[in-house]
């Protein structure tokens, strides 16, 4: 009899168990919850990032088939990619926001913006602060400017 009533005590937790697994769980997520709050605008800051590089790439592909051609200097001058797409450059390099866009392939394309001088994440959260603004240059010799803006929380990605 003894035996069998001791099984009966012994199974299962006790309130006091429960209520500190309960304080312990509550308190790592407190912990790790504000870690992992804005994962998405991180991923934006980082897409952006990877955008700003791809511009300085294409840019410099249009530079190299500018100076090949002998036309790195030329204040006007057409280039035709392999793809068929006419890109404007301004001395070897794209001459505007919008024919540096044209030499690259943004995918998925609906994911970007290209307004006035710079390319913007559609998905941000104010695309204004989640941005690259492309400047070309303004006489032979000089490099065009890349100016990023990657601002944190509601006012950026």
């Amino acid at each position: 009899m003894q035996s069998q009533r001791k099984l009966k005590t012994m199974t299962g937790f006790t309130l006091i168990e429960l209520i500190v697994v309960i304080l312990i769980l509550a308190i790592l997520g407190a912990i790790a919850l504000p870690r992992f709050m804005d994962t998405a605008g991180d991923a934006r800051t980082a897409v952006m990032k990877a955008v700003e590089g791809a511009m300085r790439g294409a840019n410099n592909m249009l530079y190299a088939k500018a100076a090949a051609s002998g036309n790195e200097n030329t204040a006007n001058y057409t280039i035709t990619l392999p793809s068929g797409v006419t890109v404007q450059l301004k001395y070897g390099s794209a001459a505007s926001t919008a024919e540096l866009v044209k030499a690259m392939e943004f995918s998925p394309a609906e994911d970007f913006l290209q307004q006035g001088t710079a390319v913007r994440h559609a998905k941000a959260n104010s695309p204004a602060g989640c941005q690259v603004v492309y400047v070309p240059p303004t006489a032979p010799g000089l490099s065009p400017t890349y100016t990023p803006s990657y601002a944190a929380g509601p006012a950026g990605c």
